[in-house]
């Protein structure tokens, strides 16, 4: 578990020392297209616990990509609150529009779970959006809490700490420590080989 926190909390600082540090004279298009690789990448990192758990671990790849789609689909809303298809006048906008907050990203795991019978799934959606939600709070704040609070902006630690317990919380979903994470294939295999060997 602690090799994937590490996984988490190093997808953050290169991913947003990467984005965010990006040069004035450098086209602002080019910025918006790879900031959603780091929103996926971080997303992926943080729901990696739950892609182990045995209800999910067959289809894994499908559960990746519903992941990584909920995090880059999530930001077709500033398309709709700025009612064009310009991405200038998108990013242009005052603020992140509601769908940028964590009940956003409960309603649409809450429909993900009814829809596929399956809880864990409604975890993947609810941990890919939650991730994308508090990373755009940690820079020019969200709607994080709303309708309760319009507007929040998590200070650099609370986003590392959010990233680090919603990876934890996956974690203890997916059965940790009960289960070894991301080595059950490896350690089953690992038996078979001992066996083979004994033999």
């Amino acid at each position: 578990m602690l090799l994937i926190i590490l996984l988490v909390v190093a997808v953050m600082a290169i991913g947003d020392a990467v984005v965010y540090a990006w040069p004035a004279w450098a086209p602002r298009p080019l910025w918006a297209l790879l900031d959603p690789v780091v929103h996926v990448l971080l997303s992926v990192a943080v729901i990696s616990p739950l892609l182990a758990h045995t209800a999910l671990a067959g289809r894994a790849w499908l559960w990746v990509l519903a992941a990584a789609a909920a995090t880059v689909l999530i930001d077709l809303d500033h398309f709709v609150a700025a009612r064009t298809l310009s991405l200038a006048e998108a990013l242009a906008l005052p603020s992140r529009p509601p769908t940028h907050s964590l009940l956003f990203a409960l309603g649409c795991a809450v429909i993900t779970a009814a829809l596929t019978r399956n809880l864990l799934g409604g975890g993947v959606v609810f941990g890919s959006l939650a991730s994308h939600v508090l990373r755009d709070a940690s820079h020019y704040g969200a709607p994080l809490l709303w309708p309760l609070v319009k507007q929040t902006t998590l200070s650099l630690p609370a986003y590392y700490a959010a990233h680090v317990g919603l990876c934890l919380l996956a974690g203890i979903v997916a059965g940790w420590p009960f289960r070894t994470l991301w080595s059950h294939r490896l350690s089953q295999q690992a038996a078979q080989l001992w066996q083979m060997l004994q033999s």
